[in-house]
């Protein structure tokens, strides 16, 4: 049954219905190694398309691509930390009730984390 909650979720993701489940505003709750991660992302979903922009803590604006698939979600943006450029990869389960959970990978040195993120109620 599992299996048809998941292709029928999908499909509802993927029609073309002008309620995306993915567009709009998520608050990310993050750790990498002991460091707290929490920025913002306002998303834009078109079929299994993800873009958008995350908003750090220090306010500098990264654009972000991703993809949604029957397996779940994925989205990555670049930041800068201590003079160096890495890659974010965000990769998650599907959303759950405003919730996504998964692991963040941080690219080139290939260290991982947790995230919550939770989508923020329209207003």
């Amino acid at each position: 049954m599992r299996p048809f909650l998941a292709l029928s979720f999908l499909a509802v993701l993927l029609s073309g219905c002008t309620s995306s489940p993915m567009t709009g505003t998520w608050k990310v709750v993050g750790e990498i190694r002991g460091n707290t991660l929490t920025p913002s992302l306002d998303l834009k979903q078109e079929g299994e398309k993800l873009t958008g922009v995350t908003k750090s803590e220090e306010g500098k604006d990264q654009d972000i691509i991703g993809q949604i698939t029957d397996k779940g979600v994925t989205w990555q943006y670049m930041v800068e930390y201590r003079g160096s450029v890495y890659t974010l990869i965000y990769t998650g389960n599907l959303p759950e009730a405003g919730n996504i959970k998964g692991t963040i990978t941080v690219q080139p040195v290939d260290v991982e984390g947790t995230f919550t993120a939770t989508k923020a109620e329209n207003k």
